[in-house]
């Protein structure tokens, strides 16, 4: 027994401690080995760039995704080899691209097979397919077939083609390379055609960052910025019409505005001061129209535009929005041809007002409902007498500003079978809830413009 056990005794002794030798070198080696094959795999994961496109790039064929209203739920770029190919980049809230869809449309009708519409909507931009579909009912009118697919979701074209603006369209030729890059406005029958015997558009779009002063360079520091303001009159071509607001909480640091009429900019400022405001409440004292409205003027239309449309850009440190107004007012009284000012006139105005008790027109609770801007049969449900009046003051044909002397503040239910702008109609309406709506003469503030002294 004992001269058996002993070998192994002496190997079980000589073993032990070479076992936890390699035991602790393993353990010392395991993290290392871990990290690095974690790292490995990251770095397997990470996907490759995608570089921008520039004119004369061939572009990869990239699988498009999610397609509504094609043949296919999915396609490929390469699906389109031998097409004139445009992708139109847009969004849902954008009011330029929800005007040109119908040009698109019939664009895409009359070209057929030569031609394709592809509209690229970005999560970016805030949209998903539920909003895109509603976008399309919004353009679209019964019955019409959709002629226009959409890819949705895309996160790669938007990295081949980057913007900041919206439209913004890619021009890929039968081939397959880049021919343009150009806004809406470049989108016309005879470019289209002039692209697809080789020529494509020379004005390319230009895309500039909104958030940042318009037209500084990236180096300038922002951060130490005091004042900054920029008026350029005459069209910029090449970058569509548009702007933004820089807000912070509830402070402003800039405001950006491009190819907008001076008109337009005055009425940003009209628009801080007097909430209601809108073409009612504006006098001109000018001897030319023509130079603020262009309906006014003799010139074409696009001569108009090359002539009197205005950039303008204000940034600084964040200041209350009745300071930020009060000093871009300031800066175009003293770099436009013309004044502007809030003054005090005696004019004629539409009054809303009550005729006996509020109890015809009271609500009687549940879900707020609006359909005023709905043809038919319109409803207020549990909703101010406001929304009413608001919507009035958006009607073309209604030529007065209209004031709310109610005294009524509560939400009220009203059935309106007329017209907004069929003013006796809408009077026979609203009588049946004791409304009545009058011509009266009230002092109220509007925006006077005038002619600069000596200009």
């Amino acid at each position: 027994m004992h001269t058996i056990m002993r070998p192994f005794i002496w190997l079980h002794s000589l073993l032990m401690p070479l076992l936890f030798l390699l035991l602790v070198l393993l353990l010392q080696l395991l993290p290392g080995f871990l990290v690095a094959t974690t790292r490995a795999q990251a770095q397997a994961k990470v996907p490759e760039p995608v570089q921008a496109l520039h004119i004369g790039d061939t572009v990869p064929d990239v699988v498009l995704g999610q397609v509504l209203h094609a043949t296919s739920p999915a396609a490929r770029l390469s699906d389109f080899k031998g097409k004139l190919l445009l992708l139109d980049f847009y969004a849902t809230w954008c009011g330029t691209c929800l005007g040109s869809m119908p040009k698109l449309q019939e664009l895409q009708a009359a070209f057929g097979e030569e031609l394709q519409v592809l509209l690229v909507s970005s999560p970016r931009n805030k949209d998903n397919a539920q909003k895109v579909q509603a976008f399309y009912k919004r353009w679209m009118k019964p019955g019409d077939p959709y002629l226009l697919p959409s890819v949705v979701g895309d996160t790669t074209l938007v990295q081949f083609f980057p913007h900041r603006l919206v439209p913004h369209f890619a021009w890929i030729s039968p081939d397959g390379r880049v021919g343009a890059i150009t806004s809406h406005k470049e989108v016309t029958a005879e470019n289209i055609r002039l692209a697809l015997k080789g020529t494509m558009p020379a004005h390319l779009k230009k895309d500039v960052d909104l958030q940042r002063p318009l037209f500084s360079s990236p180096e300038l520091p922002t951060d130490q910025l005091r004042h900054y303001s920029i008026l350029l009159q005459g069209r910029i071509e090449g970058l569509s019409s548009g702007g933004r607001l820089r807000p912070e909480e509830d402070r402003i640091t800039g405001r950006v505005a491009i190819n907008k009429p001076l008109l337009d900019l005055y009425e940003m400022v009209a628009l801080q001061r007097l909430p209601d405001y809108n073409r009612t409440r504006l006098v001109l004292e000018v001897r030319d129209r023509g130079s603020l409205l262009p309906e006014a003027s003799a010139l074409s239309s696009d001569e108009w535009k090359r002539r009197h449309l205005y950039s303008y850009d204000q940034a600084g440190p964040p200041v209350p929005p009745s300071e930020f107004y009060e000093r871009m007012l300031a800066e175009l009284n003293h770099f436009s041809p013309f004044t502007g000012s809030i003054e005090k006139r005696r004019m004629t105005c539409l009054v809303l007002r009550l005729t006996g008790r509020p109890n015809k027109l009271q609500s009687q609770g549940g879900k707020t409902e609006s359909t005023l801007s709905r043809p038919g049969t319109k409803r207020l449900r549990h909703k101010p007498l406001l929304v009413l009046v608001k919507h009035l003051l958006s009607q073309p044909a209604i030529p007065y500003p209209v004031l709310d002397e109610t005294g009524y503040d509560g939400p009220v239910d009203l059935d309106i079978n007329a017209a907004l702008d069929d003013l006796p109609a809408l009077r026979r309406e609203l009588r049946r809830y004791r409304l009545e709506l009058v011509a009266a003469e009230r002092e109220i503030e509007v925006l006077v413009i005038r002619d600069k002294p000596g200009n």
